[in-house]
């Protein structure tokens, strides 16, 4: 998607194709789209078009940041599921143990 001219057109191409039509797909296509939304409502480009108000550079950073902040989002989601996962593991061996 960042390496295309166009990332609404190369998110349905990609919706569209067998690995898009997988369930897994589904999920990763809807996660993109609101991640795309998100940056569209920012004005901060995504794909290889800068924009017409940025540089090249400017465009770069501005995308590397919005990146940054969306993987870090992503990175404390998965931590919470762990930890969530982990809690409830330990509960069902605690009432193993008790019974």
């Amino acid at each position: 998607m960042l390496e295309s001219f166009d990332p609404d057109q190369w998110l349905d191409d990609y919706e569209k194709s067998p690995s898009g039509a997988t369930r897994r797909g589904r999920m990763m296509a809807s996660s993109l789209k609101s991640v795309l939304a998100k940056a569209k409502d920012k004005g901060i480009p995504l794909g290889l078009d800068y924009g017409s108000h940025y540089t090249l550079e400017e465009a770069y950073l501005e995308r590397q940041r919005f990146i940054a902040k969306v993987c870090g989002r992503l990175d404390l989601e998965k931590t919470i599921t762990t930890l969530a996962g982990l809690m409830l593991l330990s509960m069902v061996l605690i009432l193993w143990v008790l019974l």
